[in-house]
């Protein structure tokens, strides 16, 4: 048995009939079903029912593959035109045989509401189709089709019968007047933002999720809460969203070689095609700020530990860094290498009682920080404000590499400038982009948030993210 599938866009729905027998009850019709299902799935070995819905003709509908009536689910019902239609078969034959009024009007009233909740508003307008051999077309060749089709528009066959076939015109006239008098709500707000340029096409149709009645579409979203008005929304985590992640609260983005975008609740990355949700871990540091992920990336493998606890810990993203607290993040960066701290400092700055005592001894061993003065007269300056020039000496020599280029590509850093390699490292490698000035500003203080970055970025440069 083969699996179902879905598509991007519905273009149209096809009427059918089942060719089987109009004499049966109300009550005899879910059966009747229930042996379409066998045949189809037993007997051809499908997924499951071929149409999409099926109508009694005393107006009951059925649900036939399943999870069609809000995603286009592929069916199998016309060949060559499955992808991107929906199919509703009439039971019954009808040949030579109307369709009853009660079928009639179910029928009318589907093909109303899907076409309205995918966003198409004229039963009367058309798609385009290019279908492959084996249909009434010559393969490859572009086509125009109603909205509203029967099988025998598409495929050598008679279905949906010659009776039924003839009630297309009050058909169409019904379903429109369904879609003219339907629930628009969000059809306003998909057209009030941007349309199908903006948004796409409609993936899963108003459903209930969480506190929501969402639509997806393929390039964004529509969302209302109870009581509230429904807004569209630009994004390309559509398909991704839960309600847990709430609205959108900012555009996408392109970041490095990842797209981002901040909702209420978090901000979701697409990298490298692997789409993850993160979540705030720090008070002071909502999903809207510039460097969220970087700074919760930071949080998540310890780090960065800020101030106090979840929920009420702080990052204070704009104060400036200090020095001890930089070798601090380089030495857990490093995974807190096995280390035993000497008895006596390298610096007479730094004492065996200070905090991050053993990291910035284990900074001067490694070559890592030199600090100022030599011998007894060496300082490390902890508590002063490290500038943009030492992180990028920093991470240079805690990366271990062996760049001797000079040229930066910033303005303000020409090759005589103490660390013109050490920065030029660091923009080649992506860790540090400047401003959009072409300036680095090498002696800026550097802000935590943008340590957070540039830290992150060293990271996944040097494989260890």
């Amino acid at each position: 048995m083969r699996g179902t599938s879905g598509s991007d866009q519905l273009k149209a729905v096809v009427i059918h009939h089942t060719a089987g027998t109009n004499s049966y009850s109300s009550s005899q019709s879910a059966e009747l079903v229930r042996g379409i299902l066998t045949y189809h799935t037993q007997t051809l070995g499908w997924a499951d029912i071929g149409y999409n819905v099926l109508v009694s003709k005393y107006g009951q509908i059925f649900e036939g593959r399943s999870g069609g009536l809000h995603r286009n689910i592929t069916g199998a019902h016309a060949y060559g035109f499955n992808t991107g239609s929906f199919g509703i078969s009439v039971m019954g034959n009808y040949q030579s045989t109307a369709a009853p009024s009660a079928a009639r009007a179910a029928v009318a009233r589907l093909v109303g509401w899907k076409l309205l909740s995918t966003f198409q508003i004229k039963v009367a307008s058309t798609s385009s189709w290019t279908p492959g051999s084996g249909t009434r077309f010559p393969a490859g060749k572009t086509i125009a089709l109603p909205k509203m089709f029967g099988h025998r528009d598409v495929n050598y066959t008679d279905c949906p019968g010659n009776a039924l076939y003839n009630q297309f015109g009050s058909l169409r006239t019904e379903a429109q007047r369904a879609i003219d008098g339907g629930w628009k709500e969000h059809l306003w707000a998909f057209q009030g933002a941007g349309g199908s340029s903006k948004l796409g096409y409609v993936v899963k149709s108003a459903h209930q999720t969480g506190k929501y009645t969402a639509t997806v579409l393929t390039k964004g979203l529509i969302l209302q809460e109870s009581g509230g008005n429904a807004s569209g929304h630009a994004t390309p985590f559509a398909k991704q969203w839960a309600a847990s992640w709430g609205r959108p609260a900012k555009a996408d983005s392109q970041d490095g070689d990842r797209r981002i975008q901040a909702f209420q609740n978090g901000v979701a990355a697409n990298e490298g095609g692997r789409v993850r949700f993160v979540t705030p871990y720090f008070r002071d540091v909502s999903p809207s700020r510039v460097f969220f992920l970087e700074i919760t990336d930071l949080a998540a493998r310890g780090i960065t530990k800020g101030w106090g606890t979840p929920p009420n810990a702080e990052f204070r993203p704009n104060e400036d860094n200090l020095r001890d607290a930089m070798i601090a993040f380089i030495y857990r960066a490093k995974g807190s290498p096995a280390y035993t701290a000497p008895k006596t400092s390298p610096f007479t700055d730094v004492s065996p009682s200070k905090p991050f005592y053993k990291e910035i001894c284990w900074a001067y061993d490694e070559g890592i920080s030199r600090g100022w003065g030599t011998g007894s007269n060496r300082t490390f300056r902890p508590y002063e404000e490290v500038k943009r020039d030492a992180v990028a000496a920093f991470l240079y020599r805690a990366a271990g590499v062996n760049h001797t280029s000079t040229n930066s590509g910033f303005s303000d850093v020409p090759a005589s400038h103490v660390f013109a390699k050490e920065i030029t490292w660091l923009s080649k490698a992506g860790i540090a982009r400047g401003w959009d000035d072409g300036t680095f500003r090498p002696n800026a203080f550097i802000k935590r948030d943008q340590m957070a970055t540039f830290m992150m970025r060293w990271l996944k440069h040097t494989g260890r993210a």
